[in-house]
């Protein structure tokens, strides 16, 4: 969804019921192939701002 470094973006977004949680840091969210992977990462970045953390990635963090 970005424009690049210096450029402004206007979009209108809709929030779930967490609502919308923007990272404008400039780099990259890093994203694995395997969906176990994605959803353990998820979960941190849910409990590291306090979200509690969705039933299936706990699933697959058992696995």
């Amino acid at each position: 969804m970005g424009g690049g470094r210096g450029v402004p973006v206007m979009r209108e977004v809709e929030g779930g019921v967490t609502g919308l949680i923007l990272d404008a840091r400039g780099r990259p969210l890093p994203f694995s192939s395997d969906g176990a992977t994605n959803a353990a990462a998820r979960a941190r970045d849910a409990q590291a701002v306090g979200l509690p953390v969705p039933a299936v990635a706990k699933a697959e963090e058992g696995r």
